[in-house]
């Protein structure tokens, strides 16, 4: 990942100063380099995290026509195809370039074409407008202020506060939605004056100063299918080493998270048998419970695939050391326990590798938790009272095995 941010103003000219501050608080999300700039009312600033094209693809970057500005956080996994239809002076071997050169050829709505996982700020010169895009299924966050004095974006809270300089507040109407669902849905965020940008959704800000949100992108509708089971499973191994071989595009290591799960199994087994010969180096972490350890389901895949695992255990002084770093890391406290394991197996990860796969959307996508049988059940239960549901849910409880008292 790399941190972008910037600014438009109403009138008068960017604070460089704020600038400054905001790319420090950016830091941590693209150590490799950081680099600012500002034109009148414009400023950018980027913190890089090099994967593809390590020597070059500085940001932000500019067309050769200095029509377009851009600052993008992310990867662009189809640019190299997208690079061979695109008439333009490359300078670079990067996919910043290949964004910027479709934006010169054909506008805005280029980034319609775009597969990957990106957050993006571009600037039409020409235009003189600001536009604001994030990736189809909002993998990258990008978050924006808008008031009179103009727009402030980031890719973290944090950094929009660092320019403004100001003491942030708490919205009362998301926090309700935080402690309720442990998450805020966009556009909102737990913060008052925040606001977060959809998945899927552009916004443009012109002259006028008013903000405009389209979406760009919705998921296909579902629809029957009178494919055979042996068909539907041929198709789904398709296009499950379509995304692997897509996502495994970078000039550093790439490894991958092994639970030992269907999901990260299986996008290990596809990377191995992609890279041939080529190490995968593989991450795995305990809780030294037997009971919820998973180290040897995953240690049984890494044996039968060939990769160089790793392990990691999470222990429970873990949870309290790594509390308050997560909360300003999130710009939201902890709500969920396993991102202390996730956290603790990136600071693993990163010692041999740039960039790691996971399983995260298998289960949401193949329904994968028995969870998702019952949970029409819980949305009619909302509408009953409080206490028969809860009196039926004691005695189920107690009554349940352990694997279906959850």
């Amino acid at each position: 990942m790399c941190g972008i941010g910037g600014v438009l103003t109403r009138r008068g000219p960017a604070s460089a100063s704020g600038l400054e501050r905001m790319t420090h608080s950016l830091r941590h999300r693209g150590p490799d380099e950081s680099s600012t700039w500002v034109e009148d009312r414009l400023g950018l600033t980027h913190t890089r995290l090099s994967i593809i094209d390590l020597a070059a693809s500085h940001q932000p970057m500019h067309a050769v026509d200095r029509s377009w500005s851009v600052v993008f956080n992310g990867e662009i996994f189809n640019y190299r195809e997208l690079r061979e239809d695109l008439d333009y002076p490359f300078r670079t071997e990067g996919d910043t370039e290949v964004l910027v050169a479709g934006l010169v050829r054909h506008g805005i709505r280029f980034v319609e074409r775009l597969r990957g996982q990106f957050s993006i700020a571009a600037y039409d010169h020409t235009g003189r407008t600001l536009h604001l895009v994030r990736d189809r299924l909002g993998v990258l966050p990008l978050y924006y202020r808008l008031d009179h004095r103009g727009i402030v974006f980031g890719s973290e809270i944090k950094a929009i506060h660092a320019y403004l300089a100001e003491p942030p507040e708490v919205d009362p109407d998301s926090l309700d939605g935080y402690l309720a669902g442990r998450s805020v849905p966009a556009p909102f965020t737990l913060f008052a004056g925040v606001s977060k940008l959809p998945p899927g959704h552009r916004a443009e800000i012109g002259e006028s100063g008013e903000l405009r949100v389209d979406r760009y992108w919705a998921p296909p509708s579902v629809r029957a299918t009178d494919l055979d089971p042996a068909t539907t499973v041929d198709e789904a191994d398709r296009r499950i080493r379509d995304a692997v071989q897509a996502a495994l595009v970078a000039d550093v290591p790439v490894g991958s998270y092994l639970s030992g799960g269907v999901d990260s199994s299986l996008i290990v087994a596809v990377m191995k048998e992609l890279r041939g010969t080529a190490p995968v180096d593989t991450f795995a972490a305990g809780f030294g419970d037997p009971r919820v350890d998973e180290l040897n389901w995953a240690q049984l895949v890494s044996d039968r695939v060939g990769t160089r695992h790793h392990q990691v255990e999470v222990r429970a002084e873990d949870f309290l050391a790594l509390w308050p770093s997560l909360t300003w890391h999130r710009d939201a406290p902890i709500s969920e326990p396993a991102d202390i394991a996730v956290f603790r197996l990136a600071q693993t990860a990163r010692q041999h590798v740039k960039v790691v796969l996971s399983g995260e959307g298998g289960d949401e996508l193949f329904g994968g938790y028995p969870k998702y049988r019952f949970a029409s059940w819980g949305g009619r239960a909302r509408w009953v009272t409080a206490g028969p549901p809860q009196a039926v849910g004691r005695l189920l409880g107690a009554r349940l095995p352990a694997s279906n008292g959850r």
